[in-house]
């Protein structure tokens, strides 16, 4: 680490970090958890849970038409945006199987959802799996999905967005660390 200029004594935190990687939730293929559903319509949320930072990096999509297709990241039951992405499909990209990079980065512990507020989607329903599905380092869980965002969570669908790459962030304990300026 390298300071800032500085003129007088400061204190700096510093933290041991590690983080593991991992891709959470089904794959977007026929008859892995049932069958391919698509829909023009918006607001098909996937739910999940945190336990400690996390940042959702890219999910899989199946667009179902040219255009913008925007997500949104909420909180579950909750309509209102905590963050957005937005990206544009071209006609090839219809129909073909599309990662998009995500990188909403979630810090609190949480009940969530990610949802499609413009943009059509595929989904299985009915959803013939079983959540939850958990990352590798605990931190995030799969637990469903809903109608609308602002409706209960159920596993009998499974909406929008799958194979999510997930990376599981642990901070250690912040420890004070005194830059002294002496006179040369």
């Amino acid at each position: 680490f390298t300071t800032p200029p500085i003129n007088a004594t400061t204190t700096f935190y510093v933290s041991a970090n590690t983080s593991s990687t991992s891709n959470v939730g089904p794959l977007l293929a026929s008859g892995a958890c049932g069958t391919i559903a698509t829909s023009t319509a918006t607001d098909w949320p996937l739910r999940f849970n945190t336990t400690g930072a996390v940042i959702l990096v890219s999910a899989d999509v199946l667009p179902v038409a040219a255009g913008t297709f925007v997500v949104g990241l909420r909180n579950a039951l909750s309509t209102v945006n905590i963050d957005t992405r937005s990206f544009t499909f071209t006609a090839g990209q219809v129909g073909v199987v599309q990662t998009i990079p995500l990188n909403f980065i979630i810090n609190t512990p949480g009940n969530y959802q990610i949802t499609n507020i413009q943009g059509g989607i595929a989904r299985f329903s009915p959803f013939g799996c079983t959540y939850p599905y958990t990352s590798a380092g605990g931190n995030f869980s799969i637990v469903g999905s809903a109608t609308f965002s602002d409706f209960a969570t159920s596993t009998s669908q499974y909406n929008s967005f799958f194979n999510l790459q997930v990376q599981d962030v642990c901070e250690g304990t912040r420890v004070p660390v005194i830059a002294t300026i002496t006179a040369p």
